[in-house]
C-alpha cells in the first residue's frame, strides 16, 4: 500500500501533535510547582494545539476549519513565550527581568489574541480540497507586526541562553550549546516554512513548522529528565 504525500503530511502533524502531547504530560507530572516543568509542558502543549490546529485547518471544512487555521497565531504566542520562560528558568535562574518587560509582554499579547479573535490580523481563510492546503489572508501590516513579535520573543530566549552559557560553568555550559543550537535550527525553520513563505502566499509547506520544532523539544525534555535532580525552581 502507497501512502500519498497528503496522507504523509496529515500523519506527521498527528505524531507530531500527540509526542508534544505526550511530553507535556510526563514532564508536568514530575511537578508543576518546578519552573522549568511548568514551562516546558506550556511549551510542548502549545507545540501539540499548534500541530493539531494546522491539521484541522486544511483537513476540515467550515467554520471549524477556518478557526483551526486561524487560532495557530494564537498558539504560536504561547509556545514563543513559554520558550522564553524556559530560558530563563533552564536550568536556573541568574538574573532578574525587569518587571516592565513582563508587563509589555502581557499587553502585546492581549493585543494579537485579540487581532486574531475579531479577525482583524486574518481576513480571509480558503482551503484547496484538493491539495489539502489552507489560505489565509492577512491585514500586511498587523501579520508583519505579528511576525517581528514573534520572533523578538525567540531572539531573547537565544540571548537569556547565551548569557547563561557564558556565566554558568560545568555540565550545564554543555547542555545549554546543545540546546542553543537546536532552538536556532528550529527557529531558522519555523520562521521559513511558517511565518516568511505565509507572507507571500506559500502555504503548502506550513505542516513542515512543528515537525522542525520536535528535535528542540526532544533536546530540552531530555535535560530535563537527566537533571531531575539537579534543577532548581526559580
Amino acid at each position: 500500500m502507497t501512502i500519498s504525500i497528503l496522507q504523509f503530511q496529515n500523519f506527521s502533524l498527528v505524531i507530531a501533535a500527540l509526542v508534544n502531547l505526550i511530553m507535556a504530560v510526563l514532564i508536568i507530572f514530575q511537578g508543576w510547582r518546578n519552573k522549568v516543568n511548568l514551562y516546558f509542558s506550556l511549551l510542548t502543549f502549545f507545540n501539540f494545539l499548534w500541530a493539531m490546529g494546522l491539521f484541522f485547518g486544511m483537513t476540515m471544512d467550515g467554520y471549524f476549519g477556518e478557526w483551526s487555521a486561524k487560532i495557530i497565531y494564537i498558539f504560536a504566542i504561547g509556545i514563543a513565550i513559554s520558550l522564553l520562560f524556559f530560558s530563563v528558568y533552564f536550568p536556573y535562574k541568574i538574573k532578574k527581568i525587569n518587571p516592565i518587560f513582563y508587563y509589555i509582554i502581557l499587553m502585546l499579547t492581549l493585543f494579537f489574541i485579540f487581532s486574531t479573535l475579531n479577525n482583524t490580523l486574518v481576513i480571509e481563510y480558503y482551503r484547496d480540497q484538493v491539495n489539502n492546503i489552507f489560505y489565509l489572508k492577512h491585514n500586511r501590516f498587523l501579520y508583519i507586526l505579528y511576525s517581528l513579535y514573534f520572533i523578538s520573543l525567540m531572539i531573547f530566549s537565544i540571548f537569556n541562553l547565551i548569557y547563561k552559557y557564558k556565566n554558568i560553568e560545568g555540565i550545564f555550559k554543555q547542555q545549554i550549546l546543545i540546546l542553543l543550537m537546536v532552538i536556532v535550527l528550529g527557529l531558522i525553520f519555523g520562521s521559513y516554512f511558517d511565518l516568511f513563505l505565509c507572507h507571500f502566499g506559500i502555504y503548502k509547506y506550513e505542516w513542515l513548522g512543528p515537525l522542525f520544532t520536535l528535535p528542540m523539544n526532544f533536546v530540552a525534555f531530555y535535560l530535563i529528565f537527566s537533571n531531575k535532580d539537579k534543577l532548581k525552581n526559580g
